[in-house]
């Protein structure tokens, strides 16, 4: 309590300065974080098992997981074998690089943001910036204070670990191989992940973009493992189903929107196209479709020029928005939501300027910001 009053107090003084509605805007930002506070030790426990099945109609955990492994999505366990074989047929040497790649994750060696290959050992460090040490405390997240410009920490860190990209590789190396090893992985990565960070509750839901992104790289890895022996436990399905249906609740009502709207607003949007296809048989899954609908809708045509050029003037941030783009529009189109014209038409010339910029050796020169902590 002592926190918070000393933070409405310099609320209070930041008043005089600022415009009122500015003022007002901020003081609403700390209402809602004040009051959330409290509710991220109550929902978690009012979404089970029992709640899950009741609000899709499944008559049990396992029956909700055979209807989600069916719905519609960029892959689906019937493709498996036509899909791979095509695959090697078209490049044979590539088989290799994935599999070593996915070893690498078994392994737990990871190179994020620049660090270099680094073995993490086991279990990972979720909340830890592995290159200085530096830990974040397991509280309640908009408490944390994370930016520490006097230290030489980065909490890119443990976010860039906990979005969980690399569970694209493991399934790819298990469609390739049928190693029930990369499966394996996946379960217990996510398992241990839930463990370890309650919802709201430490660093990694400090950043709505990054929930949005490991949503969306959790549903990936459910579709590539769905069928798995590993993914066969009733008790992790439960857990996997109700952790993204919280993630979902965190994205939507945590959108990182302000006066000028860049990737991570457009990003939180993607992830509720992710989160809300996956829940569209609950009343909720349909809010968060419509939600992550309506905002890349928007702002594909807020975000990126008439020229189609984004409007942050970077290469690396215009493929990362394109990217984003294509991945929401093309589930949207699968799961038959209408993708205006307009929005089409301005997509088409994001790839019109890729083409132009692209060398003819492959190649692209690097303009303006990236954030991939290479040079």
């Amino acid at each position: 309590i002592p926190v918070t009053l000393q933070r409405l107090a310099y609320l209070s003084r930041r008043a005089l300065s600022t415009p009122p509605g500015h003022t007002l805007k901020r003081l609403r930002e700390e209402v809602t974080r004040v009051a959330w506070r409290p509710w991220t030790h109550v929902y978690p426990g009012l979404v089970g098992d029992r709640r899950l099945t009741s609000d899709t109609g499944a008559q049990s955990i396992d029956a909700l997981w055979g209807v989600l492994a069916e719905a519609p999505f960029f892959l689906h366990p019937s493709d498996r074998d036509r899909w791979t074989t095509a695959f090697i047929d078209r490049y044979p040497e590539a088989r290799t690089a994935i599999v070593a790649d996915a070893e690498r994750v078994l392994r737990h060696e990871f190179d994020l943001l620049g660090s270099g290959a680094r073995t993490l050992g086991s279990p990972l460090p979720w909340h830890q910036d592995f290159k200085t040490g530096r830990a974040w405390p397991l509280q309640y997240s908009p408490d944390i204070e994370f930016s520490e410009l006097d230290r030489p920490t980065d909490v890119k860190v443990p976010w860039e670990l906990s979005r969980c990209q690399h569970f694209g590789v493991l399934g790819q190396a298990y469609w390739l191989t049928g190693d029930e090893r990369y499966a394996q992985e996946y379960v217990n990565e996510v398992a241990d992940w839930i463990a370890r960070n309650p919802w709201g509750q430490g660093v990694n839901w400090i950043c709505a973009m990054d929930v949005a992104l490991r949503a969306a790289n959790w549903i990936w890895g459910f579709h590539f493992f769905a069928g798995s022996r590993a993914c066969a436990n009733q008790t992790f399905r439960g857990q996997l189903l109700r952790s993204l249906y919280l993630h979902g609740e965190w994205v939507s009502t945590h959108l990182e929107k302000g006066p000028v709207n860049g990737n991570h607003y457009l990003t939180d949007g993607v992830g509720l196209v992710f989160l809300g296809t996956f829940f569209k048989r609950t009343a909720k899954g349909r809010r968060w479709l419509d939600q992550g609908r309506a905002i890349v809708l928007d702002e594909m045509l807020v975000q990126v020029a008439g020229d189609g050029v984004d409007f942050e003037g970077s290469t690396a941030y215009h493929r990362l928005v394109l990217e984003l783009f294509l991945t929401a529009y093309q589930l949207l189109r699968i799961h038959r939501e209408t993708v205006p014209a307009a929005q089409w038409q301005r997509f088409e010339r994001m790839f019109e300027f890729v083409e132009a910029y692209v060398k003819p050796d492959g190649l692209a020169p690097l303009l303006g910001d990236a954030d991939d902590g290479r040079e």
